[in-house]
């Protein structure tokens, strides 16, 4: 497929959902609310503790050796060992510096899912084992659909779908600043150019932001990140026999 039109494509989830933003409608298939519900749940964990003796308790536990950002160890590596290939990550997104909303992505081998929310509303991406992919509106009661011979191999090596790993390609440099220890790589996907950088907690190690920098696609910032294994039921194309398909 033309490496245009895959950004389209990508693009097209951020379009889809300021159309959700828009409707008049707050009927879904599935729970519009549980990106942000698991969003905020997760940051009021992170913030919110029994006691402050159990908290000060769990900073010392968790606390990682210190890092060298000139030495050889990666805390990019160890993330990569652990999720590649299967991993739900929960956060918020800002496409070009505006405003964040609640996005979840998904990756099991070849399966790929985005879901996103804005006032209620739900935009759901799939890229289903047969290579076909979806791109659905609850708000407005619509989909897009593309065969797997439309999509080729390119969109399986686009950040838009797989934001953590499929598009690292080299290390350029570290620093530590504020509490965040920052890793940035160049960004590989087909002839464009930028970087990917991966914000740690510089006590625990834990991953908390990926930001992608290119004048060739939308730069994106994702931000208070949770990240587990994928969820194999979020992967299951919800009923849209009633919904009109627009291309």
């Amino acid at each position: 497929m033309n490496i245009k039109k895959i950004l389209a494509m990508a693009a097209g989830l951020s379009l889809c959902i300021c159309l959700a933003s828009c409707g008049d409608t707050d009927s879904s298939t599935r729970d519009a609310s549980s990106v942000s519900d698991n969003t905020t749940s997760t940051q009021q964990t992170d913030s919110t503790t029994d006691g402050g003796a159990d908290s000060a308790a769990d900073s010392k536990t968790d606390a990682q050796p210190e890092y060298d950002p000139n030495g050889d160890v990666r805390l990019f590596d160890n993330i990569k060992s652990q999720f590649a290939g299967n991993y739900k990550l929960t956060a918020n997104l800002s496409v070009n510096g505006g405003e964040a909303y609640p996005v979840v992505y998904e990756v099991k081998g070849d399966l790929r899912y985005i879901g996103a929310t804005i006032s209620g509303m739900m935009s759901e991406r799939f890229l289903t084992a047969d290579g076909e992919l979806y791109n659905i509106n609850h708000a407005t009661t619509t989909y897009d659909k593309y065969g797997s011979d439309e999509i080729g191999n390119t969109i399986y090596k686009s950040p838009a779908y797989d934001p953590l790993f499929v598009a690292t390609g080299a290390f350029e440099k570290a620093e530590v600043a504020d509490g965040v220890i920052s890793e940035t790589y160049k960004l590989e996907f087909d002839t464009i150019e930028g970087t990917i950088t991966y914000g740690f907690d510089s006590t625990t190690h834990e991953l908390k932001s990926v930001k992608i920098d290119s004048d060739d696609m939308d730069n994106e910032s994702v931000t208070d990140i949770v990240l587990t294994a994928a969820d194999d039921s979020d992967f299951e194309m919800p009923d849209i026999s009633g919904y009109t398909r627009n291309n």
